[in-house]
């Protein structure tokens, strides 16, 4: 079993302070002030939704193991998929029932219903986006109330098989080092690393999310560079595999509203600034528009899975790489963009903003994943959410 640090104090018990509680329903309509009705942890959540997911999981794995390109051709695509799509309804027959207790900005609390996520990938999904593998247990549940949406996440370090599929993604382009144990990410380490090999040959490391977000909050807090993550609030960390819990308002896609070629140059230019990027997992689905939080701020494009980050300071060739790549395979979200002399200029003023940030980034990366719960819970337990 994990351990969550969901009652550690960091000035005051994270529990106490933000009141955001979890319970599995023994029936369907169970009600969460009277039995029966088991009080869970945070991991625990996405053990009980995506747990079953594990079939499916091996199965996809073996798969692409056994077949390698074969998986593509008709006759293997028709028997994989229908072993796979009675796995996935195995899966969400069994899903259990949840409930959130989540704390309102009148004092009180609502009852919310925990979901899964739907939108899953498989290999005859309708919709050709939405066609694939899936090879890991998804990290986020959707909190659905009355009139609110809300999403709680997972944001967690990736096991070593993961790891080396991504370094295959990336071929020989890029040398990547990961500069940690997955079993207990050293923020110390990852800094050294950083700044001692970068001065000697320009190269990619990833950055663990858990370890970035803290790092960008502290950015955030310090400067008045545009958010390219969003506000949320951050609940709890599980040290047995590094993660770290979040809760946030639910985002629409950037996609499904117009959006200016300023605010997708302020954030190109902001990921260059800081010597960052995240063309390794970029889908349309993870960019969406962060309301402004006063009458004088103004809305900004934020990637809501940064779970895929690297460092690259140095490395202008790979900078450029990557914003090609964005404006690219990113063009329904601002049709309009395109390599004019406008954009450009305000990529580089938005960059030159944020450079001096850069090293300050690194400065701020976590010792571990205690002082990542720590610096963020205390930070973020009075955000409101309902």
């Amino acid at each position: 079993m994990t351990r969550d640090t969901s009652t550690m104090k960091v000035g005051e018990k994270p529990d106490e302070a933000t009141n955001i509680q979890f319970y599995l329903l023994n029936q369907p309509d169970a009600n969460i002030d009277t039995r029966p009705v088991r009080r869970i942890s945070h991991g625990e959540v996405f053990d009980s939704m995506y747990g079953g997911l594990e079939e499916v999981i091996r199965h996809n794995n073996f798969t692409k193991r056994k077949l390698g390109t074969r998986i593509e051709t008709p006759y293997w695509k028709e028997e994989r998929a229908e072993e796979e799509e009675s796995l996935m309804r195995e899966w969400y027959a069994g899903v259990p029932e949840i409930a959130a207790k989540v704390p309102d900005k009148n004092g009180g609390s609502q009852i919310m219903r925990v979901r899964v996520r739907e939108d899953l990938e498989f290999t005859n999904h309708p919709n050709p986006e939405r066609r694939g593998l899936r090879i890991r247990q998804p990290n986020i549940v959707f909190l659905e109330g009355d009139d609110s949406t809300l999403i709680f996440r997972e944001a967690r370090t990736y096991p070593p098989n993961t790891r080396k599929q991504i370094g295959k993604s990336m071929g020989r382009t890029t040398d990547m080092h990961w500069l940690h144990s997955f079993d207990k990410p050293d923020g110390g380490e990852i800094r050294r690393n950083i700044l001692d090999r970068q001065s000697r040959k320009p190269r990619a490391y990833i950055l663990p999310e858990p370890f970035l977000h803290a790092a960008l909050e502290a950015i955030y807090s310090e400067s008045d560079l545009p958010r390219i993550t969003p506000h949320v609030r951050y609940v709890g960390v599980n040290e047995e595999r590094s993660s770290l819990f979040s809760i946030r308002p639910f985002l629409h896609p950037a996609a499904e509203n117009p959006v200016t070629e300023l605010t997708v140059a302020q954030y190109i230019g902001t990921l260059q600034g800081l010597g960052i990027r995240a063309s390794e997992d970029r889908q349309r689905a993870h960019y969406c528009w962060q309301p402004a939080l006063s009458e004088r701020g103004s809305r900004v494009l934020i990637d809501i899975d940064p779970d895929q980050y690297f460092a690259l300071h140095n490395n202008p060739q790979e900078m450029n790489r990557d914003k090609e790549d964005f404006i690219r395979n990113m063009g329904n979200i601002a049709p309009m963009i395109a390599k004019s002399e406008s954009v450009e200029t305000e990529i580089q003023r938005a960059k030159q903003r944020a450079t001096p940030y850069a090293a300050r980034l690194l400065h701020h990366i976590p010792s571990d994943i205690q002082e990542v719960g720590a610096q963020l819970i205390q930070q973020t337990y009075r955000e409101q959410l309902l």
